[in-house]
């Protein structure tokens, strides 16, 4: 398949697990209160710690070993075995720590014993999700790729709309989806790996010495997005209350839509640039071209978001109930945040295929510690705003240790991005 069928396919495919969300969300926002899309927002909280811990950023090392791996005689079944290996026995350990501390976190989230440890499986489930989706993008099964997300995308919405719209689960409902979601498409994946060969029946400690080496360094920027995005719904939770939790997080629920787009561009070249750089036939003209050609992509996407502001703006009566109508005045600024955070993850693409992740994680978890302080510190004199402010402000130190790293290990030259974003 051609790159640019590739890149309409995944665009296509994109927009229905991108939308789908955007239209369900508001839907169920009619039958649940903002006190218990506050109590969701907290479930969501506790899978996204969960998915940082077992998640390991593992799926990049699938993606960099990739084209590597698929030439050795055993081909990915190594990897893929061993990565589930950490996995589970990481995901074991978590659930009895929750079950040790459950009465602190019960306090803190404000949610159950039962969907604390759910939390877990529905992370375990993303997780292997994700290796299998970067297995089928990597191997440019197109077809594969877009029926798999789909169905995710698919399965939890209608789930969603028959727990909480019909049987009138309230939140529970939603949480329920996720599970059920996540069982499902961990009973499809392992099916599918076993049918392939791709779970072995031992495990090589060598690899997964050299996984955890590249892994274990990654776990606090894996937490990154636990530390800046669920703390603050935290503290938006125990400083302001429930229902602003749940304004709050419908806000970045639906602007999360941006994401979409430059996922979808991004999932298009990246792997093919994975390949070039693997062949070592990465010579400097290729390297300014990978930069134009990424810069482009970078104004397309600023100026979706323009749009996309403009749009909301003129609409949100439209699709919004009345009682989130106060989250509307956050948009512009979680937009821009989405626009840095997409071109700290482009950035991070090249540093993890470096492989020199040792200082990457202690710099990140440095830098979210001092987003939590900030957020400390702002959320009283300016509530939500405070912790948006705090966002911004630590968006900026990323991209600005993510450059110099970027420039360090992979020597690309970034100087260009602003001649080429499109805006000569």
């Amino acid at each position: 398949m051609t790159f640019y069928k590739r890149m309409i396919s995944y665009f296509l495919s994109g927009t229905i697990v991108k939308i789908l969300p955007i239209i369900v969300v508001p839907i169920l926002a009619l039958y649940l209160r903002p006190e218990g899309m506050g109590k969701l927002s907290n479930f969501n909280v506790m899978a996204s710690l969960f998915n940082g811990l077992i998640g390991m950023r593992l799926s990049k090392y699938v993606e960099i070993e990739y084209h590597k791996s698929c030439k050795a005689k055993q081909g990915m079944s190594p990897i893929i075995t061993n990565v589930l290996g950490i996995q589970i026995v990481v995901l074991t350990t978590l659930l009895l720590l929750v079950f040790l501390f459950k009465n602190i976190l019960q306090e803190i989230l404000k949610i159950e014993l039962g969907f604390l440890l759910f939390s877990g499986i529905v992370a375990f489930g993303t997780s292997v999700a994700t290796i299998r989706s970067v297995m089928l993008r990597f191997s440019e099964n197109v077809k594969g790729f877009v029926t798999f997300n789909i169905l995710q995308s698919v399965l939890l919405a209608v789930l969603s709309i028959v727990f909480v719209v019909f049987l009138q689960l309230g939140w529970e409902g939603r949480a329920y989806s996720f599970i059920i979601t996540s069982i499902i498409i961990l009973i499809i994946t392992f099916a599918f790996f076993i049918k392939n060969e791709l779970i072995l029946k031992s495990l090589d400690f060598t690899l997964i010495g050299k996984m955890l080496l590249f892994a274990v360094p990654l776990i606090p920027a894996a937490l990154v997005p636990f530390i800046r995005n669920s703390i603050d719904k935290i503290f938006i939770t125990n400083y302001i209350g429930l229902s602003e939790n749940g304004i709050y997080s419908l806000m970045i629920t639906i602007s999360s839509i941006g994401f979409f787009v430059i996922n979808v561009l991004f999932d298009t070249i990246i792997p093919d640039i994975y390949k070039m750089m693997s062949s070592g036939d990465f010579s400097s003209k290729d390297k300014e071209d990978t930069v134009k050609t990424l810069s482009k992509y970078i104004g397309i996407f600023i100026g979706f978001n323009i749009v996309g502001l403009l749009i909301f703006n003129l609409s949100y009566e439209f699709f919004i109930d009345e009682r989130y109508y106060s989250g509307v005045k956050y948009m512009p600024l979680l937009l821009l945040h989405i626009v840095f955070q997409s071109i700290f993850i482009l950035l991070n693409k090249f540093i993890f295929f470096s492989k020199k992740t040792k200082k990457l994680g202690l710099y990140y978890f440095s830098i979210s510690a001092i987003h939590i302080l900030l957020s400390l510190l702002l959320i009283k004199p300016f509530g939500v705003f405070g912790i948006i402010y705090s966002t911004l402000i630590t968006d900026v130190v990323f991209l600005i240790v993510s450059y110099k790293l970027s420039q360090d290990y992979c020597n690309l030259p970034w100087n260009l991005i602003v001649k080429n974003i499109g805006f000569k």
